[in-house]
């Protein structure tokens, strides 16, 4: 199968995947696309192949992307839930029973579970229920996964809420996307048991936890807390005032675990090894490395897409194959629909994670040719080259989830993501002899303070200037895809533009 007619059929199963999300059209729909495909298909074989059509390989590849638009629409329609179990007790106070399904997530003021439930205690007895429930309650309750707990609480629905910008998320389809449809908030909770997940799974989150007890041993407040958001993605002890600043200088992606950062990371950890390596050894520990913060990192759902992704751009930069790549990055997208198609319209980390990819493979080609001014030295023009290509390419997403642009954003990545790969290196270095001894891994954690200090210290500079970020009313999604298509319309006029002018030069 050509790449083209691959192209064309994932296409269509993305665009059916993301109408199917606002639209509910259903399976009849999904039907009514086959049959609209067989009948472009035999019009087609009907017109005569002496008159040349200008239309004739689209009306081959027409009957494709119906197909493809078919399958898209009927899988998320069986996606789709058909069973709320708990929309009687809507507004109540309710006890259920149930085992917390992932890490908590510890924000300054609460703290996030996912619990699946096993039943919902009544006066007279207890009701199996199996359904996902998102509960609220303190930052300093002391829960783990794998936890069974009792939660007593009120039971509400999601509600959509306005962003900075002005614009709405819906954060219903948000959490739907993981299978969650209810909130449990005033609650009073109290374990039952603990050790009730998944062994591996339990394992990995408590290797993180030593590893973020051991970094605070040897590293200060609040640099202990950005490299935690750097080598394993945690956030929460940031606090909401330097979180704001890093929005505000436009370096969120460092401190947020989502497939940008690990995209960006990536590219910056194979510049660094490739400095005093050969191609083929600094792309092999590149690969390594990002499976191994992919491991550290407890290996959620998005982590592992947004790594296969950033395994993705290493071997497209270091072959040259983009072509190649191409089919394995589709391929790679149209598996991880398939697992989930919720991440196409309610997804931003996978979102953010497929554009930055592209931005780094497509993008960044178009860029160096611009920015050939700027030294090799030191790999100055290629982080730069990465950076801007990432950045241009990402912001219509960015608009239209915050409406916040940072003036300063571009110019304050360049200065700190040079950087982030020695960071990461010796604050990695520094956490891991620090399970041996503190003052083992003294020397390493001075070098990545030195590095963080200088970091968190821009960040604050930047983001404290009166014009360092604008914000705006948010882009509507109609705008954001209208932006792609002329951006992808120009990157493939591009590319094929150069692809005539190497095959002219080599005749």
């Amino acid at each position: 199968m050509s790449n083209k007619t691959l192209a064309t059929i994932s296409i269509g199963f993305a665009v059916g995947v993301f109408l199917e999300s606002f639209v509910n059209l259903g399976f009849g729909f999904s039907g009514f696309f086959v049959l609209l495909a067989l009948a472009t298909f035999f019009v087609y074989q009907w017109i005569p192949k002496s008159q040349n059509f200008r239309f004739a390989e689209g009306s081959v590849l027409l009957p494709l992307f119906l197909i493809g638009l078919s399958f898209g629409v009927g899988r998320m329609a069986f996606f789709e839930p058909r069973d709320f179990p708990l929309d009687n007790f809507l507004e109540q106070k309710i006890t259920v029973e149930g085992i917390i399904t992932d890490e908590p997530d510890v924000r300054e003021n609460s703290q996030l579970l996912k619990i699946k439930t096993n039943s919902v205690i009544f006066p007279l007895g207890a009701q199996k229920i199996s359904t996902k429930i998102l509960i609220r309650t303190n930052p300093y309750s002391n829960f783990s996964y794998g936890d069974k707990v009792r939660v007593s609480g009120l039971l509400q629905t999601p509600k959509i809420f306005e962003t900075n910008g002005g614009g709405e998320f819906d954060y219903p389809s948000y959490l739907a996307k993981d299978g969650i449809y209810y909130i449990l908030d005033k609650t009073v909770l109290s374990k039952e048991s603990s050790e009730n997940g998944n062994w591996l799974k339990s394992g990995l989150f408590a290797l993180k936890h030593k590893f973020i007890e051991t970094i605070g041993r040897v590293v200060p407040e609040p640099e202990a807390s950005l490299l935690d958001g750097l080598v394993i993605g945690g956030k929460q002890s940031l606090g909401q005032a330097w979180l704001q600043r890093f929005q505000k200088a436009g370096v969120m992606h460092i401190v947020v675990l989502s497939g940008y950062n690990i995209t960006i990371v990536a590219e910056s950890v194979i510049k660094f090894f490739s400095v005093f390596l050969a191609q083929t050894f600094s792309m092999a520990l590149g690969v390594v490395s990002i499976i191994l913060f992919a491991i550290l990192t407890g290996g959620s759902a998005t982590v592992v897409r947004a790594t296969i992704m950033a395994i993705l751009v290493i071997l497209a930069r270091g072959t040259g194959r983009q072509y190649g790549v191409t089919r394995a990055l589709i391929i790679a997208g149209v598996l991880m629909i398939l697992q989930n198609p919720a991440i196409v319209a309610f997804d931003p980390s996978f979102q953010l994670s497929f554009m930055a990819t592209i931005a780094l493979i497509y993008v960044s080609p178009l860029i160096e040719s611009r920015l050939k001014f700027l030294p090799e030295k030191w790999k100055i023009r290629e982080v730069a080259v990465s950076t801007v290509s990432t950045q241009i390419f990402v912001l219509p997403l960015l608009l239209h989830m915050t409406g916040q642009f940072s003036v300063v954003g571009l110019f304050v990545n360049l200065l700190i993501l040079g950087f982030i790969p020695l960071t990461m290196f010796f604050g990695f270095v520094a956490g891991v002899t620090g399970f041996i001894s503190s003052i083992l891994s003294l020397p390493f954690a001075y070098i990545t303070y030195g590095f963080l200090y200088y970091e968190l210290n821009t960040v604050k500079f930047f983001a404290d200037l009166p014009f360092s970020a604008i914000t705006m009313p948010t882009l509507s999604g109609l705008a954001v895809i209208f932006i792609y298509a002329l951006m992808t319309w120009g990157l493939v006029s591009w590319h094929r533009k150069n692809v005539i002018l190497k095959y002219q030069n080599v005749k």
